[in-house]
């Protein structure tokens, strides 16, 4: 049999978390076209209509949901982080390490309220400019996205396969960046942060 550690994790999200999927006519237009993968899943959990640079919430018959690659992908860049600064050895391929070692359930991650229900709809809209220098010279836009209120949580559980480079205490450690980094779209505005704990199982 393999050597694996299970480890229940909740975050419990002390900033707004934002949405980071686009809309389902802009997802749709500028995603798909170029995919060239079977995203049939994803599809039917988009959120409706929107304009052009608005992002939102994944959503089901339940609630608002999270993909569970998201937190995979949130790990590997906690990883390059504590890398780059000598926090943790070198760990070569680590991508792939992650993608070979660590596996993320469910694959729909329901965002709940802070009375333990699944959320059903978005707290609200967060605006904010976006400045970029075009041949034109530089051009303002909005952009918008739905978020879900501090307080709100995700659970999920990891199964890390015994490797020799990212063990679950580097695994952890990944967690505690999160807090400060976070989580969502525009997370380098401090958004999406959280705390984090492990549960009884």
């Amino acid at each position: 049999m393999f050597n694996v550690e299970e480890l229940k994790v909740r975050y419990i999200f002390t900033e707004p978390l934002l949405g980071t999927v686009s809309k389902k006519e802009i997802f749709t237009e500028q995603v798909l076209s170029e995919a060239g993968v079977d995203v049939e899943d994803e599809l039917e959990t988009l959120p409706e209509g929107g304009e052009r640079g608005w992002t939102g919430f994944h959503k089901d018959e339940e609630g608002l949901l999270i993909y569970n690659y998201v937190i995979k992908g949130h790990i590997k860049s906690a990883l390059a982080f504590l890398q780059e600064n000598g926090v943790i050895p070198k760990i070569p391929a680590y991508k792939n390490r992650v993608d070979k070692f660590i596996f993320v359930e469910p694959r729909r991650i329901h965002i709940h309220g802070e009375n333990g229900e699944i959320k059903t709809e978005p707290d609200g809209v967060l605006e904010r400019p976006l400045r970029a220098m075009t041949r034109q010279g530089p051009r303002v836009s909005i952009a918008r996205s739905d978020y879900v209120n501090p307080g709100s949580w995700i659970v999920f559980t990891l199964f890390v396969y015994k490797n020799k480079n990212i063990t679950p205490e580097i695994i952890r450690m990944c967690f505690d960046y999160g807090r400060l980094h976070g989580l969502g779209q525009w997370a380098s505005g401090g958004y999406g942060r959280f705390k984090w704990e492990e549960v009884v199982m």
